[in-house]
């Protein structure tokens, strides 16, 4: 193969844009390409696209594969470095990673499920997957170290009826991806379950291309995808300068939980509070006080409160009024509707009750959420 730039290098991207994860490594690595007009990427594993490049390639980062066949076309198409950002298959590498810390990611979903006072627990995820393994076992540690060892661990390819989950409700289910979480979100609204005051569910990536065509807005952990791409360009320019080879495996933590409505609640193991919460919620517009409430649902003021407080920690009317601030946010971030509808539409009337409420409960004020939508 003839080489005449010896100045540009090549390097291959094992990615696949259709996966959200690693359409997030991509803007990592084009972020680390801005800063080197040398540096040259191409996509896909193949000796007859690349056979005849005019400099050499030197190195590939993403899923690497491990397969004897695709080892010789590294090597007859020179490329002597390699960055794994894949964490699917165990080791042992002959190169580096650059990987999310998965373990971290499951006690990440555990610790946010438990601030959400949940008190029964499911994890789903895939058969052979290191990945998935790992995300799963953080998930299970830490909930054990919480005390709760009861948690209920599920595979994607198992026959599973919705129903039988019925009795855990209210339940807290962790998805080692959101392709997962997606597919339960199908499943539980096929059978009829409320997302989230039934079943709440969690996914891992905050994948774009899931959310958009989500039954439920989905909550998601957003892991490092960008910090990884741009990582893993780091430890090879590093190989390529030194000549060395290295077998480090670099974790990165998750970046944190990105709340949408799939589990926008909290747990409560009260029938009658539940019931109590979903009237509220749906009649969130109308409801003018909670003597009303209680003469719809047939119960006593006092016992109302009573049970509310025992289960959740606040009064409905607290709760009621943190119900409308959260709604009126995401009114205010999406849409072009006015900050006086907002507050008809949440049941608070007035800008001026809505811009109390929000002060209520050291919220930005509507006007700052208003241009940070725009």
């Amino acid at each position: 193969m003839q080489r005449n730039d010896k100045n540009t290098l090549g390097v291959l991207l094992e990615l696949n844009p259709m996966l959200g994860y690693h359409l997030q490594i991509a803007r990592g690595i084009a972020r680390f390409r801005a800063t080197r007009s040398h540096w040259n990427f191409l996509e896909g594993l193949s000796e007859q696209r690349y056979g005849n490049l005019p400099f050499d390639l030197v190195g590939a980062i993403g899923q690497i594969r491990a397969s004897d066949e695709a080892t010789r076309s590294y090597r007859r198409l020179g490329i002597q470095h390699r960055v794994s950002t894949s964490n699917r298959d165990a080791g042992p590498f002959l190169w580096p990673q650059v990987i999310s810390d998965d373990e971290a990611v499951g006690r990440m979903a555990a610790r946010y499920f438990l601030r959400k006072r949940f008190q029964r627990f499911a994890v789903v995820g895939f058969r052979d997957l290191l990945f998935s393994k790992e995300r799963a076992d953080g998930f299970i540690e830490e909930l054990h170290a919480h005390g709760q060892k009861d948690v209920h661990v599920l595979m994607m390819h198992d026959r599973l009826r919705m129903e039988t989950l019925a009795p855990l409700f209210p339940l807290a289910l962790f998805a080692v991806t959101d392709t997962a979480a997606r597919s339960f979100l199908l499943f539980a609204m096929e059978a009829g379950i409320r997302v989230p005051e039934d079943l709440a569910v969690l996914g891992v990536d905050n994948d774009e291309r899931v959310e958009l065509f989500s039954p439920v807005p989905l909550s998601s952990i957003q892991i490092a995808g960008e910090a990884i791409g741009f990582k893993a360009c780091e430890v090879l320019e590093e190989m390529i300068q030194t000549g060395g080879v290295t077998q480090k495996i670099y974790r990165l933590p998750p970046v944190g939980v990105i709340e949408r409505h799939s589990t926008e609640i909290i747990a409560v193991e009260d029938a009658l509070v539940r019931r109590v919460q979903d009237y509220l919620d749906t009649h969130l517009a109308e409801i003018e006080g909670m003597t009303d409430v209680a003469a719809a649902l047939n119960l006593h003021r006092r016992s109302l409160d009573r049970r509310f407080i025992a289960a959740v920690g606040i009064t409905p009317a607290d709760w009621l009024a943190r119900r409308r601030v959260e709604r009126a946010e995401k009114l205010l971030l999406e849409t072009d509707y006015t900050v006086d509808d907002i507050a008809e539409r949440v049941g608070l009337h007035e800008r001026r009750r809505l811009a109390m409420t929000f002060r209520k409960f050291s919220r930005p004020m509507p006007s700052v959420l208003r241009k940070a939508g725009r």
